[in-house]
């Protein structure tokens, strides 16, 4: 409202992924260790409706291994409300949910 312009930046949740193989197939365990920002997303998409930004981050080219993420403008700032990765770099899509302050209990 003031006309000032400012980075904007994204929480992200930050990983301890441990495998059960050595190719990165088998998941044996995923923590969340922290928190961190960021200020580029990639594959980023702006919902005007519903005031959400969403990213589809590929950790490769065939998008197995991936993490999707859900911000919603709240109170003037984005808030990360959903967050999904898939790990594991089998060939398929199988992500995991989380963070969800999106959905009721």
């Amino acid at each position: 409202d003031d006309g000032e312009v400012s980075a904007l930046h994204f929480a992200e949740p930050e990983l301890d992924i441990r495998y059960a193989d050595d190719g990165n197939e088998k998941l044996e365990s995923m923590t969340i260790t922290g928190f961190t920002a960021k200020t580029d997303l990639v594959n980023s998409s702006y919902d005007p409706q519903t005031q959400t930004i969403e990213e589809f981050a590929k950790w490769r080219g065939l998008g197995d291994a991936s993490s999707t993420g859900l911000w919603s403008f709240r109170q003037g700032k984005f808030r990360l409300v959903h967050y999904t990765v898939d790990p594991t770099y089998d060939g398929e899509h199988n992500g995991e949910v989380i963070l969800d302050y999106e959905t009721a209990p």
